[in-house]
């Protein structure tokens, strides 16, 4: 009698697990939920209106990490709107029918989103400029994209005409445009520090051009930047280096631009978007409160990625590891495995293959975007938008359960050392998104008090 009941457990498991995989196949962002997660948000889909509304206050931000919530249209049986933090909002084209399954709907939901952000972005790209739309009323990701594909436009036409210092004397004048807005909504002050944290950028940029007498956009010191195109009046791309990335309309909320550039920062996302040209992995590595991860979350944001994070340790087995590889490709997000180095020995060994088996398509993927992986055994389409990154603290010097990298794993990683920032640039350049007088003095004193109270 237990022999029977064994085996028809065992039959139920198989037959769940593979319920679970055709779901997952449908909607790839699944494969980042637990089995306990998704057969709840199932469970709960299933029971009607209540149970649609319970997928999309406890499990809708899990799988759209920008999303905090939606508006639902008329007898609750459709989504017309998206919303992220401090009620920011993004209205849909189209309403997204939610009367169906929920792995259906979420995917519906995924297309409708980034059909109706593009479109959103290309209206705001083609405009003649951001002050004469009233920005504020626009979502900060399309904001702040926008202003990044008008620099890039603007760079290399002073750059051919030898007109930096025009430029950014002009630039100048959009910080003292966005500094003098009189704001008090919570969601447009955020647009307002995005906007004059890259303006800062900007000036930076365009200082050490003039410094190093550019005149041609060939040049390396601009090559090197990140640069934004509009690519036929429908497609934009970003490209630093070798690397041409597409842009993938990820939703992300309001909290899009909130990062102080740096020059070490620009350093890790030039490693990190050569490694993703050459399907390799970027790995910023270095002492804890560096910016690793950040880097990565950054500059995912820039391009429209949706980013995860996943931290590492000894529980994770190269079956975990197999799956997240899976959803990354087939969902097109970028993974960020945050303490890579805490993984067991045996994880590690199942990870290089792993990855041996990803990042050639991965490659091949972001220039022809047709290739195929093997993955646990299944042979799956990788998406052009997919990327993998791995951070690590040192082995020893404090950092314990971390070990050496197997030989054959440490070729596809390509490191790049973080070192922690110099306090008063990055404090100056944040009083001054919050348009604080005498910022760089005030950062200093700032700088210096805290200094002395760590004593």
């Amino acid at each position: 009698m237990l022999d029977s009941i064994s085996e028809q457990l065992h039959a139920c498991q198989s037959a769940l697990n593979l319920y679970i995989d055709e779901k997952r196949s449908i909607f790839p962002r699944l494969y980042f939920m637990s089995d306990d997660d998704l057969l709840e948000l199932l469970g709960q889909a299933r029971a009607g209106a209540e149970g649609r509304e319970a997928v999309m206050q406890t499990h809708l931000k899990k799988l759209f990490p920008g999303i905090t919530g939606v508006r639902l249209g008329p007898g609750d049986l459709s989504i017309t709107a998206l919303c992220s933090q401090y009620d920011e909002t993004l209205q849909l084209d189209h309403p997204v029918d939610i009367d169906c399954p929920v792995e259906i709907w979420l995917k519906n939901l995924e297309s409708e989103m980034r059909s109706s952000l593009q479109n959103m972005i290309l209206k705001c790209v083609v405009a003649s400029s951001l002050q004469d739309q009233d920005p504020f009323t626009l979502p900060a990701q399309i904001l702040c994209l926008a202003q990044n594909v008008r620099f890039t436009e603007q760079a290399e036409r002073a750059i051919t005409s030898k007109e930096l210092h025009k430029l950014k004397a002009n630039i100048e004048k959009e910080n003292s445009y966005y500094a003098a807005a009189d704001i008090e909504d919570e969601s447009e002050r955020y647009k307002k520090q995005a906007l004059i944290l890259q303006c800062a950028h900007y000036m930076v940029v365009v200082q050490s051009l003039i410094d190093s007498n550019v005149v041609s956009t060939s040049d390396w010191l601009w090559q090197k930047q990140l640069r934004f195109y509009l690519l036929n009046t429908k497609e934009i791309v970003a490209k630093m280096g070798l690397a041409q990335i597409s842009y993938s309309y990820e939703y992300l909320g309001v909290h899009t631009g909130q990062f102080v550039r740096t020059e070490l920062a620009d350093e890790c996302f030039l490693i990190l978007t050569q490694s993703l040209h050459l399907g390799l992995v970027g790995n910023p590595f270095g002492p804890a409160g560096t910016g690793k991860t950040e880097s990565v979350k950054a500059l995912g944001g820039l391009v429209g990625r949706l980013v995860l994070v996943f931290n590492c340790d000894e529980a994770m087995d190269a079956e975990c590891m197999g799956r997240l590889l899976t959803g990354l490709a087939l969902s097109g997000a970028w993974g960020c495995f945050d303490e890579f180095n805490r993984l067991s020995a045996a994880a590690l060994a199942g990870v290089a293959h792993q990855l041996a088996a990803l990042l050639p398509a991965v490659a091949h993927s972001a220039r022809s975007g047709d290739r195929t992986a093997t993955l646990n055994g299944k042979q799956i389409k990788v998406s052009p938008w997919c990327g993998v990154a791995a951070t690590m603290n040192p082995i020893g010097r404090g950092y314990g359960g971390r070990r050496a990298l197997p030989a054959a794993l440490g070729r596809a990683l390509r490191p790049v050392a973080m070192l922690a920032p110099a306090p008063p640039p990055l404090a100056a350049q944040l009083l001054a998104a919050r348009a604080v007088p005498h910022a760089p003095r005030l950062a200093a004193d700032l700088a210096g008090v805290f200094t002395l109270a760590r004593y």
